[in-house]
């Protein structure tokens, strides 16, 4: 077990271990919920870092009198278990017998000793409020009144540890993004900030464009449940005509939780109801409908990051159309233990029936903190199952030509040479990233690497990544976010003039086989960006992003990025415009028009990896002043796959007397979150429709020209016409209390 005793290093690296996972041999009766709940009672903290608890205890029972560094490990633990209290106690201990604190903080032990008892004191005053009370302001920057932290003293003391280390360490980045925070927190940002410190955390704002503003209005609604990190689903799960909210939490002990809207605006946690208590765990969460009946099913993978304890089981969920859920992994033949964030629903042969491709991580983080590191790891390729259409798969990994084995963090599909296949963009952490030609033929799934040609390859260090045509010229395009383990050099951007350390790119389809990073999408920050997803949040016809920020360690309170696709040229960021900048960590993030007044809103999945480090999730309604023109279909393959994953829609507008075009393609979208198959399409200052063509999986081609604008509209595969649904407008804010006061929760 290693302990790393520098605070700016990702507390991810602080626990590995260099051993091995058990390995996993279910037997024929396997039973999923038995199987988690056995697997989380059996676990080590040796080999999930994550479970701080269980060290905890670990330490407790191996301290002796004069083992400091195990002293010093424990009271780290205590405060990412969530034990703030217990841990501001250890730290001054371990000061006191060990290290003059008062002691000029040049010297690194006196300095690492201040930085992790200001971290604590900086924590503890995050629980006494934006946890203990809780509201819709919490922790968006810029910090408004509402959210400023009413119990002062933790940060007052962090304040004045970190001024102490600036002092003599006046460009320390954490230290330095740390002290701004904290006075932020306290409404003493920026008038008491010294200059020498101050950062702009509004510098790389667009003060020209416009942009909605959201309002988090999960409390009420009956879905603001602590969570960690996991990923979140909006879709209509019953078929009512209302769009419903699935998210999983990371710990194999926390329930994936099922919200279905009612008509009272509210949702309602039927997990229990619909059979899903005791399905735990989760990194991400995508849905599907693998059966071609019509009901959204759900697919679990769990175990990302985790490495050699990373074995933990996927699951597929069975939409059993009755408000229940049946487990049928095993049945399906889609059973895997390996470390994973990512994968994706696709009908790569076209045969009508949805495949599905699961990133896997070969990887450890050990090499990334151990100088000898030996590079044993075990292999986790990532595999390709090929849809059998009678609920169970098989595995065509080793003859698909897609068996990778990297450490794979995002997965999407997107025909880019449109040639009616559905391509293949892994997302590589620590490699190139790479891109997959279909070369399917009937009833056999080929894939072609073409990542060496493609011009796709950059960042070696990424994470998210989405599919979308963001200049409109009716090809896809590629966004993919840079990421890296470290991030203690990123504060750096806000207060020098430097490029971005781990940049992002925008892959602009070429045409011709090939992608460019074009200069003007280049963005001037780092992201650090763990979830993503797209679409037209202002209804102007062009593409936006959303972006979650963070990473393991506790001082990662990155604000989360909102990207304005500028008319297909560039990006905007308009985070504080929109009030999205949650500074807590963001993994799965969905988009839909929950309320259906025409525009989308998010939901969105928040909490880090830690035991002690999770918050609520959000639901940011869009209050859109200007609500431009917009569309939205729901299309039902009857031919190809139901939810018509793939297929791609044209529409032909009119807009100031010209004729304008747009395409979409039917997904879920980004590979770190999960939008509804629906989809909601801004067409800007549309004055009329003139036609709408869509090209179906099978190859199918309908066309119409009685489309009007501003209506949700269902089109099945075989019908000339599409027809108008009922989707009733039900406002998110019904049930709100007043978010002007702060509310406890226990």
């Amino acid at each position: 077990m290693l302990v790393n005793y520098f605070l700016f290093l990702s507390a991810i690296l602080v626990f590995v271990s260099c051993g091995h996972a058990p390995q996993q041999n279910p037997a024929a009766s396997f039973d999923m919920k038995t199987y988690l709940k056995n697997q989380y009672d059996r676990e080590d903290p040796d080999f999930n870092y994550t479970r701080n608890d269980l060290y905890v205890a670990q330490l407790e029972k191996e301290i002796t009198a004069g083992n400091s560094q195990l002293k010093l490990e424990l009271a780290i633990q205590l405060m990412s278990a969530g034990r703030e209290q217990d841990a501001v106690f250890k730290f001054y201990k371990f000061a006191k017998e060990n290290i003059n604190t008062g002691a000029d903080p040049t010297n690194p032990d006196a300095r690492n000793m201040l930085n992790w008892i200001a971290l604590a004191h900086f924590r503890l005053g995050e629980v006494n409020n934006c946890r203990e009370h809780h509201n819709a302001s919490s922790c968006i920057l810029p910090l408004n009144n509402d959210a400023q932290h009413l119990n002062t003293d933790g940060s007052t003391v962090a304040i004045m540890l970190y001024a102490k280390i600036l002092k003599n360490n006046p460009n320390d980045p954490v230290a330095r993004w740390m002290v701004n925070l904290a006075a932020m927190t306290l409404g003493r940002y920026p008038n008491d900030v010294p200059a020498a410190w101050l950062i702009d955390f509004e510098k790389f704002r667009d003060t020209v464009a416009t942009f909605p503003i959201f309002k988090d209005v999960a409390q009420g609604l009956g879905i603001d449940k602590p969570s960690h990190y996991g990923g979140a689903i909006i879709e209509d799960f019953n078929n009512d005509g209302l769009l419903d909210l699935f998210d999983t939490d990371s710990p194999l002990n926390e329930d994936v939780r099922l919200y279905i809207r009612q008509r009272n605006g509210t949702f309602k946690n039927t997990t229990e109801t619909a059979g899903l208590k005791g399905i735990t765990g989760g990194a991400n969460a995508i849905q599907t409908d693998f059966n071609n009946d019509g009901w959204a099913d759900v697919f679990i993978v769990r175990g990302g990051w985790l490495t050699t304890g990373g074995n933990q089981p996927t699951s597929l969920l069975r939409n059993n159309g009755d408000g229940t859920f049946t487990d049928i992994t095993i049945k399906a033949g889609l059973l895997s233990f390996s470390p994973s964030h990512s994968a994706v629903w696709s009908d790569l042969d076209n045969d009508g029936w949805l495949d599905l491709i699961v990133g896997h991580e070969t990887g450890s983080l050990d090499q990334f903190d151990l100088p000898n590191w030996d590079g044993k790891i075990p292999k986790h390729p990532t595999k390709v199952y090929r849809n059998n259409g009678n609920e169970t798969f098989t595995d065509v990994t080793k003859s698909s030509g897609l068996d990778v084995v990297e450490w794979v963090k995002g997965v999407i599909a997107l025909d880019s040479d449109k040639d009616g296949k559905q391509d293949i963009f892994l997302s590589i952490f620590n490699g190139n990233n790479r891109l997959f030609l279909n070369t399917s033929t009937a009833g056999k799934i080929l894939f072609k690497d073409v990542s060496a040609t493609a011009g796709i390859q950059e960042p070696k260090f990424s994470f998210p990544t989405v599919s979308a045509d963001f200049n409109n010229d009716g090809w896809p395009d590629i966004f993919v976010a840079g990421y890296h383990l470290n991030q203690t050099e990123i504060p750096k951007e806000y207060f020098n003039e430097i490029d971005p350390i781990y940049p992002s790119y925008t892959y602009i389809n070429q045409k011709d086989g090939t992608f460019k990073a074009e200069p003007s999408f280049m963005l001037p920050q780092s992201i650090m960006a763990m979830s993503l997803n797209a679409g037209d949040l202002d209804n102007d016809g062009f593409v936006d992003v959303y972006l979650g920020t963070g990473a393991g360690m506790l001082t990662s309170l990155f604000p989360n990025i909102m990207l304005k696709n500028i008319e297909g040229k560039r990006w905007a960021d308009v985070t504080t415009t929109s009030r999205t900048g949650h500074l807590q960590k963001c993994h799965g993030i969905a988009m839909a028009d929950v309320d259906r007044d025409g525009d989308l809103d998010m939901y969105v999945e928040l909490g880090g990896l830690f035991l002690g480090d999770f918050f609520w999730n959000a639901l940011f309604e869009n209050n859109l002043a200007d609500k431009a023109s917009w569309i939205s279909f729901k299309l039902t393959g009857e031919l190809s796959n139901r939810p018509a994953i793939g297929a791609t829609i044209n529409i032909t507008y009119t807009e100031q007397g010209m004729a304008k075009t747009i395409t979409r393609t039917v997904s879920s979208g980004g590979s770190y979150g999960a939008s509804p198959f629906e989809q909601h399409i801004g067409l800007g200052k549309a004055e009329k429709i003139i036609s709408v063509n869509i090209t179906w999986p099978s190859g199918k081609h309908t066309e119409s020209s009685k489309v009007v604008l501003n209506k949700y509209y269902v089109w099945k595969e075989s019908n000339t016409e599409p027809s108008e649904r009922s989707a009733p407008k039900i406002p998110l804010s019904n049930s709100q209390p007043n978010n002007q006061e702060h509310h406890h929760h226990h």
